[in-house]
């Protein structure tokens, strides 16, 4: 990697944070930058499992899965899309404005910004939920991208959140991302 694009990296991981040094230890980062530094800093292209979420972090999705289970409780399989976020979040948090810098303070917000909308799947008998999803980005409002005009002035006029979505949407359209297989053991209690 560039150091151009190292620079521009840590300016998006830190910008308003203290305390991550983010080149170096990110294990106190919550997992939506720990994952895009992960993916686009070390190149790391290998499945997204459990072991890159905290058991916070994993908690987080359980609830999202649960609360989608309260319309059909016997149902194996379900999708959380971003409308389902909304009950946990307030519509600050859900702003573009908030950024990913709301995920530190709160855990709906930092799953949305890393895992979006997923499917998941429910072993009847175990309660085990299986999370599967792909690691890629979506495109981006077409009215913003017309307002830039140049390339070389998009990092001076875009907030990090944005350049960051820029980027990822460049590198890892959607279909084309990390795999998302994640595993949680009786979840569901059965």
């Amino acid at each position: 990697m560039d150091d151009y694009l190292k620079k521009l990296t840590n300016m998006l991981v830190g910008a308003g944070v203290k305390g991550y040094g983010a080149m170096a230890d990110r294990s106190s980062m919550p997992s939506n930058k720990r994952i895009y530094l992960e993916t686009f800093a070390d190149e790391q292209r290998t499945p997204i499992t459990e072991r890159n979420f905290t058991e916070a972090e994993l908690r987080t999705i359980g609830e999202l899965v649960k609360a989608k289970q309260v319309g059909d409780p016997k149902a194996t399989k379900g999708y959380v899309k971003y409308e389902d976020y909304a009950k946990f979040l307030s519509p600050k948090e859900t702003s573009q404005a908030s950024g990913v810098s709301a995920g530190e303070r709160n855990p709906f917000e930092n799953i949305r910004t890393t895992l979006g909308q997923f499917n998941y799947q429910i072993d009847p008998k175990t309660g085990n939920v299986t999370v599967s999803d792909v690691y890629d980005f979506n495109k981006l409002n077409q009215k913003l991208m017309n307002t830039m005009s140049r390339g070389d002035y998009v990092v001076n006029t875009l907030d990090p959140y944005t350049i960051a979505r820029i980027y990822g949407e460049a590198n890892m359209p959607v279909g084309q991302g990390r795999p998302v297989s994640v595993q949680i053991p009786g979840l569901l209690g059965r």
